[in-house]
């Protein structure tokens, strides 16, 4: 079904490809699944969003939180508190038990630009990290 979609998508447009949740992905993205490429910020944000929305909806109230990569990225660079405060706040990752946290090696806030991927599962109940490599 997504295959036929994207391919659908991609021979009537040259940009844009598709718009799921809070992920827009285009040629450009789409291009980094090819062999030897670096999957970018905008593809491991969809599939957060795909993997959210198949288990969030049917997963217990405030159990599950998978946070988008730009969200991660802001909020690994922040340096003002009185921002991060209501960041962290309105993202849902105080309320949640399950939180899953895409990191990369970038070194820029305004661009999600690292070429190694990660991910961090903080899991509330327990106060315990898990670093996936």
């Amino acid at each position: 079904c997504c295959v036929f979609f994207l391919h659908h998508v991609m021979s009537s447009d040259a940009g844009l490809l598709l718009t799921y949740k809070q992920s827009s992905v285009y040629v450009s993205d789409y291009d980094t699944l090819s062999n030897g490429k670096w999957l970018n910020d905008t593809i491991i944000g969809f599939g957060y969003d795909v993997i959210a929305h198949k288990n969030c909806d049917s997963a217990p109230p405030n159990s599950l939180l998978f946070v988008h990569p730009t969200t991660v990225n802001v909020i690994k660079f922040e340096n003002d508190v009185e921002d991060l405060i209501p960041l962290i706040k309105d993202s849902g990752i105080p309320s949640h038990d399950y939180i899953f946290l895409p990191i990369n090696n970038s070194s820029s806030m305004f661009s999600v630009s690292g070429s190694h991927w990660a991910l961090l599962i903080y899991q509330r109940h327990n106060n315990t990290f898990y670093y996936l490599d």
